[in-house]
């Protein structure tokens, strides 16, 4: 613990990059679990060969300053926990046929936090490593003052969509479905099963956690998205394809 402790405090770096396949991953999660996800990435540094422990001050967590005492704050570390972010990649079997994996990691296995020093001490799951160090293509970078100053989760994750599109010849709409499960809004059944496991079949079942109706959606996720990325590089409009089982398209303005 006393080895913990002794981390410093550094000046984050002001790129952060990571896999897109960690962009496209499916999570949801508050806005100050995410700046500490984000404040942690900023300390990763392009040469790094593995993952460090951070020291995260709180006031960088939240948009107002001080006002947290230690039964918040250790909410707060509890909460870092339950954060998870769900990757779904592509092999080819043994047979030569394409089969899904589905990867389920926790973001924090461990938080730290002492009550006379303001910070959280923490290690980004190692696990993550691939989607993070030594990324010799299929990244998006972004400026960390930027995202920490979004003020929604689906701010964010649109940003991020995006952005990670900017130098494709021709950016692809996204499925309606998908970007449901992207963003955390349904979950498949197979979500309670921990670890890594194997899909099999093609057509999937899922629960709906938030906003079932298309109208609630349009209003809370794209439009929310929207207006607050309109002062930004990102701004942006999107259209509506109704056939394929709806597709959206995401575009800059």
């Amino acid at each position: 613990m006393s080895n913990i402790i002794t981390v410093p405090l550094k000046h984050p770096n002001k790129i952060i990059t990571q896999s897109n396949s960690l962009i496209n991953s499916c999570f949801d999660i508050p806005t100050v679990q995410l700046r500490a996800f984000l404040y942690a990435l900023s300390h990763i540094s392009k040469d790094d060969k593995e993952l460090t422990h951070v020291r995260i001050p709180v006031d960088v967590l939240h948009a107002s300053k001080g006002g947290r005492n230690y039964r918040q704050v250790k909410k707060l570390v509890t909460e870092l926990q339950d954060i998870k972010f769900k990757i779904e990649n592509t092999f080819i079997n043994k047979d030569g046929i394409e089969k899904r994996v589905y990867r389920s990691m926790v973001i924090f296995p461990t938080v730290d936090y002492t009550e006379d020093n303001r910070c959280l001490i923490t290690k980004i799951n190692g696990d993550l490593a691939p989607y993070l160090l030594d990324l010799k293509g299929n990244y998006t970078q972004a400026e960390l003052e930027r995202l920490l100053n979004l003020k929604t989760i689906q701010a964010y994750r649109i940003y991020m969509f995006i952005k990670q599109q900017l130098y494709k010849r021709k950016p692809e709409p996204i499925k309606y479905k998908h970007l449901r499960l992207m963003l955390g809004l349904d979950i498949e059944i197979e979500e309670g099963q921990p670890g890594l496991f194997f899909k099999q079949e093609s057509i999937i079942t899922v629960k709906t956690l938030k906003y079932p109706l298309f109208a609630e959606f349009k209003r809370r996720i794209l439009d929310t998205a929207k207006a607050e990325l309109d002062n930004t590089e990102m701004a942006f409009d999107y259209k509506i394809k109704k056939k394929d089982g709806m597709l959206i398209q995401l575009h800059l303005s």
